[in-house]
């Protein structure tokens, strides 16, 4: 029988990387995005998930929020940038 290890079969890179943090946790404060993709939600619609450096640390952050997912649509993929994450007047977040 066969091993694993005779089909040579590597294991995909994992392009974000850091531990998960919250959005609330990095709220109004200054963060690097580094990338980003936009991929189905496990429970509804869209998800966001960024790769940032918050405090010299990656860190990856999930959101389904609309807002952040339409503007973030109008950066290039591959341009790092600076921004902060701030809550609105409605309560929805946005990059400002």
């Amino acid at each position: 029988m066969k091993k694993f290890s005779d089909y040579h079969i590597k294991a995909p890179e994992a392009n974000f990387t850091g531990d998960k943090i919250k959005i609330e946790k990095i709220l109004n404060t200054k963060i690097e995005v580094h990338d980003y993709k936009i991929e189905k939600s496990n429970f509804h619609g869209d998800r966001l998930v960024l790769q940032i450096e918050h405090k010299g640390e990656k860190r990856i952050i999930f959101s389904g929020s609309n807002t952040l997912i339409e503007m973030i649509k109008e950066v290039p993929h591959g341009e790092a940038f600076e921004t902060t994450i701030i809550k609105n007047d409605s309560d929805r977040y946005q990059f400002s």
